[in-house]
Parts: structure tokens; sequence; C-alpha cells
């Protein structure tokens, strides 16, 4: 199925190309384990722009990092999804995994 992605290589990186939405600049958008949609991390906020880049690392243990720092949160495998997150950003907004 290809709505969970695993990294290949020693790491990922991800940018933002452009963003345009009503709540752009509240957004959160990350990454969630495959096994728990609620265990996610965070690679990119409200505040970030066009051209913002993070880099994602799973370890062999499962421990997450972004841009080469241990985020404290472990994954069960090298299994994840894309997630974009408006949910807590008042009325109307929502929290939904991306498909590509």
């Amino acid at each position: 199925m290809d709505s969970f992605w695993t990294i290949k290589a020693a790491e990922a990186a991800a940018t933002i190309v452009i963003e345009l939405a009503g709540f752009a600049n509240t957004n959160t958008f990350g990454v969630y384990d495959a096994s728990d949609s609620a265990n996610r991390v965070e690679l990119f906020d409200g505040a970030a722009v066009t051209a913002s880049r993070a880099v994602l690392s799973i370890s062999a243990n499962g421990s997450v990092w972004v841009d080469w720092v241990d985020t404290g949160i472990d994954f069960a495998a090298n299994r994840f999804g894309y997630y974009l997150d408006s949910s807590t950003r008042g009325s109307g907004g929502c929290s939904s995994v991306i498909r590509r």
C-alpha cells in the first residue's frame, strides 16, 4: 500500500515548497507511527515558511530524530505516514493523514 513510508537511507529530508491554507499560520505537519497514529512527531509548525527544511531519521531501535536531535519519541518500526493537523486551531479545523 502507498499510505506508509520507510526511510531506506540513513536519513530523509522534508522541505515545504509552498503553503496556501486558511490555517497556514497554525497548521502542524509531521510524521506518525504506522502502528499507532496517535504517536506523532512534528516536523513543521505554523511559523514554517517556504523552503523550510527538516531532516528526519528513524534509528533501528525506532527512535525518531529531527535535525539530528533525538525527539524522545520511538516508533514501533521504520514505517510512518505524514499528517497535517489544524484540529486545535479553532472551529473548522481538522486532522488528517496524507495519502500519496
